[in-house]
Parts: structure tokens; C-alpha cells; sequence
């Protein structure tokens, strides 16, 4: 992981959970003020 420029670290499960939910609604706005939509 270091290699490739990432550096792990320790966290405790709520720590990650809390993580995950702070990046979907990131994206979630990303995705939503960039128009993109999924196509299927």
C-alpha cells in the first residue's frame, strides 16, 4: 500500500463506519451536481 502512496491506518469499526458514511454523501453530491447519471 505504501508503494502505491497510501498509508494505512488504525481505526476502530464506528471510526470506519463514520468514514464510509462521510464519503457516500461526498459523492453522493458530486454525482449529483456533475448531471452524470447511470445508464442501463
Amino acid at each position: 500500500m505504501t508503494r502505491e502512496g497510501a498509508e494505512p491506518v488504525g481505526n476502530t469499526p464506528a471510526e470506519m463506519v463514520a468514514l464510509i458514511a462521510r464519503e457516500i454523501e461526498k459523492y453522493a453530491r458530486i454525482i449529483k451536481l456533475s448531471g452524470a447519471r447511470a445508464d442501463g
